[in-house]
């Protein structure tokens, strides 16, 4: 159970959930990272060990780079497919509520 909290303390913070899909595509090092999240260096590098930490996603060294992937991106692409039918559905009730407000 704690594994499952610290991923999805990992993914709800919506940077690095924006992170974890763009990594799932690809590896990249944090340079291209960056020039596609567009946040500040030593925030993406936050974000990116946390991330690590939870064991969501992991690095190498090429060269003089440091180069991201995800772990296990059949998992973390389940996951998010989870989370959005959750946020569909979330979202489904709170307009059935409204509608019968009204």
């Amino acid at each position: 159970m704690d594994t499952k909290n610290n991923i999805l303390k990992a993914i709800s913070n919506p940077v690095r959930l924006e992170i974890l899909e763009f990594l799932c595509k690809q590896p990249c090092c944090v340079t291209l990272t960056n020039e596609q999240i567009k946040i500040s260096q030593p925030n993406l590098s936050q974000h990116l060990k946390l991330m690590k930490d939870s064991g969501i996603i992991d690095s190498k060294k090429e060269k003089n780079k440091r180069c991201y992937f995800v772990v296990d991106s059949e998992k973390v692409k389940e996951l998010i497919l989870l989370l959005e039918r959750l946020a569909d559905a979330s979202e489904d009730y709170l307009n059935s509520k409204e509608e019968e407000e009204q």
